[in-house]
């Protein structure tokens, strides 16, 4: 939640910071999965199956 002065600026509150911090974290985590999951299926993926870079594109 955050407290709004009379000068119009919103200042965070720690719990605000805390999550977006906590989220931030989260996302990077989250990226991270995917991008190892990906590369692990890839990997098992056949050559002859895999999607060439033209193709991924839809052109």
């Amino acid at each position: 939640m955050a407290i709004e002065s009379n000068s119009d600026k919103v200042i965070p509150t720690s719990n605000d910071s805390y999550y977006e911090k906590r989220a931030s974290k989260e996302e990077i985590c989250l990226e991270e999965t995917e991008e190892e999951l990906r590369s692990e299926l890839i990997s098992d993926t056949p050559q002859n199956v895999r999607p060439q870079p033209d193709e991924a594109s839809g052109a």
